[in-house]
This record gives C-alpha cells, structure tokens and sequence, in this order.
C-alpha cells in the first residue's frame, strides 16, 4: 500500500484511485503534500480540504468543483489553474501566485490572500466575505458581480480591475489602488466613501479632507459607486 508522499503523487498524475481510497492515502502522509509539483494534472470534484500544499507548483491544474476548505496553499503555485465553482473557505493562499486563474462562482469566504499574485484573475461571482486580500496584486482581475463585504482590501493594488457591481460593504479599503478600475454599481457603506474616492487617484488628500460628506458622494455616485 502506497504511503509516501511520491507514490501519492504518481497515483494523483495517473488518477488510479476512487475519492475514498485517495482520502485514505492523505491520511497516512497527514494531508502533507508541500514542496510536491502537480503542475497540470486533473483534480477536479476532489475533498481536498485540510491539505497542506505550501510551496507546491499547480501551475495549470484542473481543480473545477473541488473542496479546499482549510487548504495550505501559502507560496505556492497555481497559474493559469482553473478553479471553476471551488470552495476554499478559510484556505490559506498567502503570497501564492494565482496570475491569470479561472475561478467563477466559488466559495472562499474567510480565506487568506495576503500578497497573492492575482494579475488577470477571473473571478466573477464568488463568495469573497472577510476575504484578506491586504496587500495583493490584482492588476486587470475580474471580479465582477462578486461579494467582497467585509474584505480587507488594505494597500491592495485594483488598478485596471472590473470590480462592476461587487459588493464592498464594511471593506476596508485604505492605501488601496482602483485606478482606472471598473466601479460601477460597486456597493459601500458611508464610511468607507472617503477612502474609497482616495483610492481612485482623482483627488489629492489635502483636497479631499475639504470636502463634506455630500460632495464626497456626488463625487462617487457619477462614477456609478452606490453608497449605503
């Protein structure tokens, strides 16, 4: 019976295993795959959640519809994958790279992108909720339609994103760059306005604390920004 590590491997590149035989092999290496390469294989409608795939390359691999609640995928990996429908709640994708990924209508509320590469993402209508995105580079990603609610976007750089109708209620969205970003119908609350004009780099800071409540959000709603 394989139980290293590399045996685990060759059987996921060769998909000899049933999902129950495969959760039994994780088991035995204790869901420990970091540093492996699974660069371009298929696993898609896989339970992976709990995993520890750190410094690992997926670089274009197939996870459509799999489970990654939990996961480790910290400085890994995973360009160009297409992670179509996952769910990745609470997983943790600290300083990976996810440049040019396909990941419409996932789940990953709660996870971690703490200085991830995500230049060119697709990640239309996801669940992003309490999403740290802080710090993230997300220049060109689409995230359109996605709920963003009570993400922190601090110091992430959104510049040529289409954010069009994502919800950024309770966001926090300090040094956060959206020039030249897609706004419209973008969601926020009151109290985000103020950061959220900043962030669109058409008003200086000394001008911008001049201005009344009413003028920051005249300001906004022409450039499509619903404000709560």
């Amino acid at each position: 019976m394989p139980n290293k590590k590399s045996d685990i491997i060759d059987i996921l590149r060769t998909q000899s295993y049933t999902k129950k035989s495969l959760n039994e092999l994780l088991k035995k290496v204790n869901k420990r795959l970091s540093y492996t390469d699974l660069s371009g294989i298929n696993l898609s409608n896989l339970d992976l959640s709990g995993v520890d795939l750190s410094f690992s390359n997926l670089g274009g691999v197939n996870i459509t519809n799999s489970k990654l609640n939990n996961s480790n995928f910290r400085s890994a990996n995973l360009g160009g994958s297409n992670m179509g429908y996952c769910e990745a709640k609470n997983a943790d994708f600290e300083c990976t790279n996810l440049s040019g990924i396909n990941m419409p209508y996932g789940k990953a509320d709660n996870a971690t992108f703490r200085g991830a590469a995500l230049s060119g993402a697709y990640m239309a209508y996801n669940s992003l909720k309490n999403v740290d995105l802080s710090d993230a580079y997300l220049w060109g990603a689409f995230l359109r339609g996605s709920d963003l609610s009570g993400a922190n976007l601090s110091g992430a750089y959104l510049n040529g994103a289409d954010i069009k109708g994502a919800n950024l209620s309770g966001s926090k969205l300090k040094s956060t760059l959206l020039r030249g970003a897609n706004i419209k119908n973008v969601i926020i609350k009151k109290s985000d306005a103020k950061d959220m004009l900043l962030s669109l780099n058409i008003i200086k800071v000394q001008v911008l604390k001049k201005l009344t409540f009413k003028e920051v959000s005249i300001i906004l709603e022409s450039k499509g920004v619903i404000i709560k």
